[in-house]
């Protein structure tokens, strides 16, 4: 699978946002623009991106905005202000586009701590809300926030994103062809957030033979993202959450990205 992959990742980023979320943008819009120029102070969007983003700098891109803030770098709020002050002296409202993953400096801005997922990922969000009090706390000007959230990720696929679907299509076809008929599984078990992966492990099995399966559980192995906060991995099905304790298999080690993340709860759910 890992043609699609690499097809997957080399896309994501550079040709869906520009086709695809762009056009929900309000900042990327004489909308958004003329919103800034109302009498509501300083404009801010808060824009998904939890690791690069991409999608919050294209939208600052796209709509002039006066600050863009991402989660590569931490941000001084200070500086953000000076630029907020230095935009309403030119007599123009300022606009502010924020990705959720964007995080202060150390020690200049104080954040509620987030839950955690499945996944050990700190569940993200707020940080347009915290800006908006800051920026009027600091500098005296009104300031208005928007959160697109995953509302940017909807709505009608462009002619370019169809085609592009179709691509996708042809091309998982293709590595289900290169592969050599083993069956991939996915599943939970009452070792998950303890002894092994919170979220759950991998498993390959040979075809069925008289409509039976033989899963040797000591070939469990952890998915991708027990080792790095950039990759994407499915969950279980909930037919695949066993009721049962199985301390086969790979375990999760001192240095797993999400070790400590919350167990996944199991079904009642039988093994065949």
């Amino acid at each position: 699978m890992a043609k699609s992959q690499a097809l997957g990742s080399a896309h994501r980023s550079s040709a869906l946002a520009p086709h695809y979320w762009m056009p929900f943008s309000p900042w990327g819009t004489p909308r958004g623009n003329g919103a800034a120029e109302a009498p509501y102070g300083a404009c801010l969007g808060e824009a998904g991106g939890v690791q690069c983003g991409g999608t919050a700098v294209r939208f600052g891109l796209a709509g002039g905005a006066t600050v863009t803030r991402s989660p590569v770098r931490p941000f001084d709020i200070d500086k953000v202000c000076e630029y907020v002050k230095q935009r309403f002296e030119r007599h123009y409202a300022p606009i502010i586009v924020v990705a959720e993953g964007a995080q202060p400096a150390e020690g200049t801005m104080a954040l509620q701590a987030g839950e955690l997922d499945a996944f050990g990922h700190v569940r993200l969000g707020g940080i347009g809300a915290v800006l908006e009090r800051e920026i009027e706390a600091r500098t005296g000007y009104g300031s208005r926030q928007t959160v697109l959230g995953h509302v940017q990720r909807g709505g009608t696929p462009t002619a370019y994103v169809r085609i592009l679907a179709d691509r996708f299509g042809l091309d998982a076809l293709d590595a289900v062809d290169e592969g050599d008929g083993r069956m991939f599984l996915i599943y939970a078990d009452h070792t998950n957030g303890k002894s092994t992966y919170a979220a759950g492990r991998f498993l390959y099995a040979d075809p069925p033979k008289n409509g039976m399966t033989v899963v040797d559980f000591n070939k469990s192995y952890n998915p991708p993202c027990v080792f790095t906060h950039y990759a994407t991995c499915p969950l279980p099905p909930q037919e695949n959450r066993l009721d049962l304790t199985i301390d086969a298999g790979e375990k999760s080690y001192r240095g797993a990205v999400h070790h400590d993340a919350p167990e996944a709860a199991p079904s009642n759910a039988n093994t065949h």
